[in-house]
């Protein structure tokens, strides 16, 4: 939601050693512009060596979807079903393949990943909510096998039963028969939609079964919301200091680095490929004295630093 939370992702990341996904949705990223939002994302992504890609979340805008291409996002989403923002207009199967296709015929030729939904992927409209009804609008096994293959994604979002926003009690169930059946017979990664409220069991269910992706945008937009409040009632007539957003974006990145570690089970996945040249081995500055004072000769050490790294880049090249 704003340079603090795409540093916190980036850095959960990145100290997790997680390939991971940076998500935003039309109405935010115009809210600042595409070029705008993608150009301050991708300055921290292209940063740090694990992979993370930068997703346009539920789009059903065409023209939207072909403008983030060209801003740089590696991942879009074409939203058939009645998705999370905009008009969440369920389209029917064969506009949903006819513009899917045409998403995916761009995307592809500049290598960026498809996900695309069929079936209703609802959202509730209180946030909060009990026993909100989960059964209509489920997706159809055979009819998402024909999807895929008609359109070529590289992800589907199916409906099993998941609901985009928080329950007061608990996540309903989804189908898991309906799931297992779906990913067997697609051949391709599920991601699962509307996860905020589910469990950690539930998500590692859902992962053992193939959904490869799972969206939790909400339960970060509630830490963050709550803390971002917390921060903001101490400083009553000082103005809002910066630091508000950064306790609040550092509450959503350890959440991030939980699920990384103990849910998802992706920490430690990405295995780096460069030394960190500048690293320093611990030296004994005495070593360096100059005449046999207690006074650092820092011109020794400056130059025994800078042979340390280019022994290590020789090395390197070397590989």
């Amino acid at each position: 939601w704003d340079l603090h939370t795409i540093k916190a992702a980036v850095e959960a990341a990145a100290e997790e050693n997680s390939p991971s996904a940076i998500l935003a949705g039309q109405n935010f990223i115009e809210s600042i512009e595409v070029k705008q939002f993608a150009d301050s994302a991708l300055s921290y992504i292209n940063e740090v060596e694990v992979p993370i890609a930068l997703c346009l979340d539920e789009c059903q805008d065409f023209n939207f979807i072909v403008k983030c291409i060209k801003a740089g996002f590696s991942f879009v989403m074409h939203e058939g079903g009645g998705g999370e923002y905009g008009n969440r207009k369920a389209l029917n199967f064969e506009e949903n393949v006819k513009i899917t296709k045409e998403v995916v015929k761009v995307a592809h030729a500049v290598g960026v990943t498809v996900e695309a939904s069929l079936g209703d992927l609802p959202l509730s409209e209180k946030g909060l909510v009990n026993g909100l009804s989960t059964k209509g609008g489920l997706t159809d096994p055979d009819m998402a096998k024909e999807f895929v293959e008609r359109t070529g994604i590289d992800i589907l979002a199916p409906s099993i039963g998941n609901i985009h926003c928080l329950y007061k009690d608990k996540w309903p169930e989804p189908d898991w028969d309906l799931a297992k059946k779906i990913v067997d017979l697609i051949g391709i990664p599920c991601s699962l939609h509307g996860a905020s409220g589910a469990t950690d069991k539930q998500m590692k269910k859902a992962i053992s079964l193939g959904f490869k992706k799972v969206n939790v945008g909400t339960r970060y937009n509630e830490i963050y919301r709550k803390s971002l409040l917390e921060e903001l009632q101490k400083c009553e007539g000082l103005g809002c200091p910066f630091d508000s957003t950064t306790i609040a974006a550092n509450a959503v990145k350890d959440e991030a680095k939980r699920l990384m570690r103990e849910v998802y089970m992706s920490a430690g996945r990405f295995k780096p490929k460069r030394e960190n040249y500048w690293s320093v081995v611990k030296m004994d500055i005495n070593n360096h004295s100059v005449n046999n004072k207690n006074i650092p000769n820092y011109n020794d050490l400056v130059l025994e630093i800078t042979n340390n790294v280019l022994k290590k880049i020789e090395k390197l090249e070397r590989k």
